[in-house]
């Protein structure tokens, strides 16, 4: 076992790396991840509430029309409502995640650039979504 706890094979050229402590972890960050997003798909609210998948309104001409987002009300949704802003608060989580990745040492500044970039934009694009669902709720919110 060499000093960065690698095992290399009689031969030296192959290098067996500890497999175990990385599903460990990996298994661990899985399980976070899918209670994380039972909590955000709103799963629980759905089972206790039992909201419509989509509503429906009532047009000038008198035809029903579905509707993806319960306006007027912060505290309910709909069941597609829940999951597109869980989609987006996972988004948002994983572009964290991605930022997090560019100080992993060994990555080049290639790599670190597109890492970069691409969490800043998972970022970017889950803030204005959600926050444009929000003015959907609620078309007066943060207006001045």
């Amino acid at each position: 076992m060499d000093k960065n706890g690698m095992q290399t094979c009689l031969l030296g050229k192959r290098t067996i790396y500890p497999l175990k402590w990385i599903f460990v972890r990996d298994k661990f960050f899985k399980k976070l991840m899918y209670f994380n997003n039972w909590i955000y798909y709103s799963i629980i609210y759905d089972v206790i509430v039992e909201p419509p998948s989509v509503g429906a309104t009532v047009d000038e001409h008198g035809h029903s029309r579905p509707v993806a987002f319960m306006p007027y009300r912060v505290n309910g949704q709909y069941i597609m409502e829940g999951l597109a802003s869980s989609f987006l608060f996972t988004i948002g989580g994983l572009g964290f995640i991605i930022m997090d990745q560019t100080h992993a040492p060994g990555k080049t500044n290639l790599n670190r650039l597109l890492l970069t970039s691409m969490g800043f934009i998972f970022i970017l694009v889950s803030f204005f979504t959600t926050w444009l669902f929000m003015r959907m709720k609620l078309p007066s919110y943060l207006q001045p």
